[in-house]
């Protein structure tokens, strides 16, 4: 066995037998899907998915592209897609609803919030797997501490998910077609006054011009983002910049990154 595999089976062994001892795993976000990953048992692909863990609860935030893969990395990761009592979905791209199919298989009647923008075809196809689509205009809860922004337009228009944590908000963002400035801008106002502590996953700066991805990063800041990370569609320029600009407050991504939220 190679060593690294090693290592990283007996720290997750580790972490598995914490929780127990706990009698429940600590706070946390942990990526599923991802265009890279952190660690080599695990298949990278086109998508974004992660599971948060938060106050007892265990939510799904997107599902990535293929079931298959979204399978196969949980089962890598140890996570049991039957534990997921619901899933928020940030908007209806094939890159993000695709695998949803992996968790219904396991979990059926899995409350799914989508946006009430998204086409009739996402509903029903969600429908004929199982799950139970609950429809979001404005901000809601979505379990105590977890909130949805609610519609932030855009082509097409998404939503957040907003973790309150004693640190400050954790916000977990899917592309960020609106613009990613908006989206912050709309998760402080389900919670005004509280600080950002972090804004991770895509922010569909692909194409964006050098002036353009400066500009994006200084409204972070003047929005009080403490650090970022910036994955999925976020573009490897702006990556660069992001990284540049926030130093060590700049976090890399991948799925089999956890982020701890306590």
């Amino acid at each position: 066995m190679q060593l690294s595999r090693f290592i990283f089976l007996v720290t997750l062994l580790i972490a598995l037998v914490a929780g127990s001892l706990k009698g429940a795993e600590p706070p946390s976000v942990l990526i599923l899907y991802d265009n890279t990953t952190a660690h080599p048992d695990l298949q990278p692909n086109w998508g974004f998915a992660a599971q948060v863990l938060y106050r007892g609860h265990t939510i799904l935030f997107d599902s990535g592209t293929k079931p298959d893969v979204l399978a196969a990395n949980m089962r890598t990761l140890g996570v049991d897609p039957a534990a997921f009592e619901a899933g928020i979905f940030t908007h209806p791209h094939q890159d993000h609803l695709g695998g949803l199919a992996a968790v219904t298989q396991s979990r059926p009647n899995l409350t799914v919030y989508f946006l009430d923008t998204f086409p009739a075809t996402t509903f029903t196809a969600a429908e004929s797997l199982g799950a139970k689509p609950v429809r979001v205009t404005a901000s809601r809860q979505i379990a105590p501490g977890l909130h949805s922004t609610g519609i932030v337009a855009g082509d097409p228009s998404e939503q957040a998910l907003v973790i309150d944590t004693p640190q400050g908000l954790v916000v977990l963002v899917g592309c960020s077609h609106p613009g990613i400035a908006k989206m912050v801008e709309a998760a402080q106002r389900v919670k005004p006054g509280a600080p950002i502590r972090l804004v991770a996953g895509g922010f569909h700066m692909l194409k964006d011009s050098q002036e353009q991805i400066r500009s994006v990063v200084a409204r972070l800041r003047e929005l009080g983002v403490q650090s970022v990370m910036a994955t999925h569609c976020t573009g490897e320029a702006a990556i660069a910049h992001f990284r540049e600009v926030y130093g060590d407050r700049f976090l890399n991504g991948g799925a089999a990154t956890r982020i701890p939220l306590d």
